[in-house]
């Protein structure tokens, strides 16, 4: 059994490298030197649609609208913001692996077993919510899609991968996890999924300090039903004042979050520092 020590909430808003200094030698510790080997890959297979890593709001005006998502308005479809392919690159991010019921709440514990999962202490589990402090815990990011047709489209993610990083005898890629959210009301978890390795990416994520979810919450990645993320995507519109005609096109925002589970089996320091690769593909309907 991994040695164990409690987690003092001040720990963890030290800096970066004292925590690392302080976790490498216990438990739940992973060190993702590259989260992805090769970045964070978005594409919508569309000429109709552009995605951007690096679109931001400085880039046009937000405003809030009915879904209650974030739309912004811009009018240069700049290709140096706006193409069919984007990354997201994050060389140099250190995670520690943290364990999420939702994608909005995460949760630490020293208390592991050998394979990385937590145990009760009288039918109890020790988890800390280590949510005000995510950049230890997992990466947040915004992927920005818009349409360049006069009419509104209905898009949808169709295939979302998890795979290998730069080290082929490293499992931890099969412990991501991948939030995705369109809106306030649509959202998923993805985690690892393959048909020869049907239960590697399974979970069941901390609910609470004390308790863990009966059921994994994440869907399988790869295929995705159309239904599963969907949103509408603004056509543009074109306005012409004193013969000088302006097109505006409209950006939707979609957050993204990924972490290393905590509970899954691969996230533990055996396996550090070799990243993995995340791929998703937008489409129209």
């Amino acid at each position: 059994m991994k040695k164990n020590f409690n987690l003092i909430t001040s720990i963890i808003s030290l800096s970066v490298s004292i925590c690392l200094l302080v976790l490498v030698m216990f438990s739940w510790y992973v060190s993702n030197k590259q989260v992805s080997a090769s970045g964070i890959t978005a594409s919508t297979g569309s000429n109709k649609l552009y995605v951007s890593t690096t679109y931001s709001s400085s880039y046009g005006t937000y405003q809030p609208v009915l879904n209650n998502n974030y739309q912004s308005t811009f009018t240069n479809l700049d290709e140096n913001y706006w193409n069919t392919n984007a990354t997201i690159s994050n060389a140099n991010k250190l995670l520690l692996p943290s364990s999420s019921p939702n994608g909005q709440t995460f949760y630490y514990t020293n208390d592991v077993n050998e394979d990385g999962r937590a145990f009760t202490t009288n039918g109890l589990y020790n988890f800390v919510d280590v949510t005000s402090v995510g950049s230890y815990y997992y990466l947040e990011r915004s992927i920005y899609i818009c349409n360049a047709e006069s009419t509104d489209l209905t898009c949808c993610l169709r295939k979302l991968t998890i795979s290998q990083g730069t080290d082929d005898t490293s499992n931890i890629f099969k412990s991501a996890r991948v939030y995705l959210e369109s809106s306030s009301t649509n959202h998923e978890i993805f985690k690892y999924y393959d048909y020869q390795d049907s239960t590697a990416g399974d979970a069941l994520p901390a609910n609470s300090a004390t308790t863990i979810l009966a059921e994994d919450p994440a869907k399988r990645s790869g295929s995705v039903p159309d239904a599963t993320i969907q949103f509408t995507v603004p056509g543009t519109t074109t306005e012409t004042v004193n013969e000088t005609t302006t097109t505006t096109y409209t950006a939707v925002e979609l957050k993204l979050k990924i972490w290393v589970e905590g509970q899954n089996e691969n996230a533990v320091a055996t396996y550090a520092g070799t990243g993995f690769k995340i791929d998703l593909l937008f489409v129209t309907l």
